[in-house]
């Protein structure tokens, strides 16, 4: 019998030029920055509720922040997140 092959052909991308830089990438390298500087230092940061909580920043990983509180690590999801400092 006769079978059909459908060929399903993507859309090729549009490249990005290198000058170019993506919003989300810039802060992304700003947010690494500030994690790598502060790392076994005291920070606070900023839940989306308004709540701000403080703690020693202990891990991070790609999705949470991991603050040391009243001897406990507690993670946060970096998403949570609206916003952080260092000190207080």
């Amino acid at each position: 019998m006769g079978d059909k092959k459908v060929i399903v052909k993507k859309k090729p991308e549009t490249p990005v030029k290198k000058n170019e830089k993506d919003k989300s990438t810039i802060f992304h390298n700003r947010e690494n920055y500030f994690l790598g500087n502060n790392r076994d230092k005291k920070i606070t940061i900023i839940l989306l509720n308004e709540k701000q909580v403080s703690g020693i920043l202990q891990d991070i990983d790609m999705y949470r922040l991991g603050l040391l509180r009243d001897d406990k690590v507690i993670w946060y999801y970096k998403h949570a997140v609206q916003g952080y400092f260092a000190g207080e």
